[in-house]
């Protein structure tokens, strides 16, 4: 999910990037418009909020007339409030389905294409893959099982077994060795986690 101050401060440069990937400029001009209307309404709100909060401290000590006056006033706030507060909700869902749908920005040294395309990469120091060879999916096709990974998680994932896991959680450690020379800290986050984070 992209840096939203990044829309709000550079929407061209956004949106060159982004029209690599197909993203119509016009998405981020709409989500720009409800980013401000969100942010507007947002002020809107915590000004009323702190009127309330004034006159309420003020009506316990005022006399009757001027209490009155002061009451009526709040009631009105409080329906505006209530009104900006939904306008609010309705801004904050439609920002949120166009910025949630924007796809990271990609470095300037990505190649063009798509999916389906793909990229030669210079092997001219690679030694040539012996004809007699076989693809890792055949020599060690007993400890990766493509199938039932399939039919839990969609195409391309694999359940890995026995050796390769032991092999995978070697080069995690031998990744961390390295790293943590660096000043690197690794962390575990929990596994559970609410429905807006996981967003």
């Amino acid at each position: 999910m992209i840096d939203i101050e990044l829309v709000r401060d550079d929407l061209d440069a956004v949106a060159n990037n982004l029209a690599r990937r197909g993203v119509e400029r016009a998405d981020l001009e709409q989500l720009r418009v409800l980013d401000a209307q969100w942010r507007e309404l947002l002020g809107q709100i915590d000004t009323l909020r702190a009127r309330q909060n004034k006159a309420n401290g003020i009506i316990a000590t005022t006399q009757a007339d001027e209490k009155k006056r002061l009451i009526t006033e709040m009631q009105q706030v409080a329906a505006d409030l209530k009104r900006k507060e939904g306008e609010l909700e309705e801004k904050e869902r439609a920002r949120e389905v166009i910025w949630r749908a924007l796809p990271n920005l990609l470095a300037d040294d990505v190649p063009e294409g798509g999916e389906e395309d793909s990229v030669e990469l210079d092997s001219s120091s690679v030694n040539p893959v012996d004809q007699q060879s076989q693809s890792y999916l055949v020599a060690v096709k007993d400890l990766i099982d493509i199938e039932r990974a399939a039919k839990v998680s969609g195409s391309r994932f694999v359940y890995l077994k026995g050796q390769l896991v032991r092999l995978e959680m070697g080069l995690v450690s031998y990744a961390l060795d390295e790293l943590t020379k660096t000043g690197f800290n690794p962390i575990i986050p929990p596994v559970l986690v609410k429905e807006e984070a996981m967003r």
